[in-house]
Parts: structure tokens; C-alpha cells; sequence
């Protein structure tokens, strides 16, 4: 890349950050319109390599607009930072505290709205490291910990997929399968699975 490419990447990138100041100064009744407008400023910074002010965005998103999506995907988004960057001991931590907040998260009320998202957040945190097997006991304990709660739900369907794929393990998947059966025999998603899984096994 040539300096003026550089030159030019700079000034883009002071522009947008005077552009979401001005956003979180216009709209700070909006939870979802700051939350987002700090998300993308700490963004800007974390890429520019000034993780301090990055920080600073970062946290006050969270402590701030914590039960957002911006807040959410902060954890998972500076461990994928760090692993983009090759620096294996920060992404490391940093994938190892996201893994505790989404569980907190999660396990502090997992009928809330932001615990299903917070699952999804978790899941890719052990598929961007291969972390399958922990993957399972994570989500095994938040099932026996809830066993009637949406997250429980949400948690065995991924359990299910893991076993079928990437774990491969045929017998372990078909056990998650009719624990699902089992224990929400009435919610309408887990009866389309089935009725889908039936059709397939027509063909």
C-alpha cells in the first residue's frame, strides 16, 4: 500500500470517527444507536492500533449498554482481533474471558432474550478453536443447571449438531436428539425437527 493509499485511509477513518461521536452526541436516548455508534468507534481504534482509546469505547459499551448486541459481540470480536494478528497468548485469554462472560450471561437468566444470542456468541467461541469437547460440557451444565429454559433448548439443538458434525459421533447424537424429544416434546421448532428428520428418513 502506497502513503497516499495510507494518507487517504487515515483521513477516512478521522471522518467516521467524528461522524459516531456526533451520532452518540445526536441520539443518546437510543440504547441501540449508541451502543453501536462506541462499538464502531472502539472498531476504528482497535484497528488503528490504539487499544487504550479502544478500551475505553469498549468498556463504556459494556458497562453502559450492556444488555445490547454491541455489547455482546465485544468479547468474541477482540478474541478474533488477536487471532487475525497472530498474537496467540492475548487471543487466548481473550477467548478464554469471552467463553466465562457468555456463560454468565447465559446462566444468570437463560430465558432471557439476550441468552439465546449469547449461546450463539459461545458456540463461536469454541468452533474458531476446534474446542469441541469442552464445547459439550459447557453446554451439557448449562442444560442440567436449566433444564426447562429456552437456553436449555437452544443449547441441546447445538449439542445435537456437534455430535452429528464435527464430532461425528453418531450414538452420542441420536441420545441429545430424544433428550430434546423428551423434555420439550411441545415446542413447535423441536416437532419441525422431527417431522424433517422423519421426511429424511422416507427418502
Amino acid at each position: 500500500m502506497c502513503s497516499s493509499d495510507l494518507y487517504s485511509m487515515q483521513n477516512m477513518q478521522d471522518k467516521s470517527l467524528e461522524e459516531y461521536k456526533k451520532v452518540i452526541e445526536n441520539y443518546p436516548a437510543s440504547k441501540r444507536v449508541s451502543s453501536e455508534a462506541l462499538f464502531a468507534i472502539g472498531d476504528i481504534y482497535q484497528r488503528k492500533h490504539e487499544e487504550e482509546k479502544a478500551g475505553v469505547y469498549f468498556n463504556k459499551t459494556l458497562e453502559d449498554y450492556p444488555h445490547t448486541k454491541a455489547a455482546l459481540k465485544i468479547p468474541l470480536y477482540l478474541a478474533r482481533f488477536y487471532k487475525g494478528e497472530k498474537r496467540t497468548e492475548e487471543s487466548n485469554s481473550a477467548y478464554n474471558e469471552a467463553i466465562k462472560r457468555y456463560t454468565s450471561i447465559i446462566n444468570e437468566d437463560p430465558n432471557d432474550l439476550k441468552a439465546i444470542p449469547a449461546l450463539d456468541y459461545l458456540l463461536a467461541c469454541f468452533a474458531d478453536a476446534g474446542r469441541w469437547g469442552e464445547a459439550v460440557v459447557v453446554l451439557s451444565n448449562i442444560v442440567d443447571e436449566h433444564p426447562k429454559s429456552a437456553s436449555a433448548l437452544k443449547a441441546l439443538f447445538i449439542m445435537w449438531r456437534i455430535y452429528e458434525r464435527p464430532l461425528d459421533n453418531e450414538e452420542k447424537a441420536k441420545a441429545i436428539y430424544e433428550e430434546m424429544i423428551r423434555k420439550f416434546p411441545d415446542n413447535p421448532l423441536v416437532k419441525a425437527l422431527k417431522n424433517s428428520l422423519n421426511l429424511e428418513k422416507k427418502k
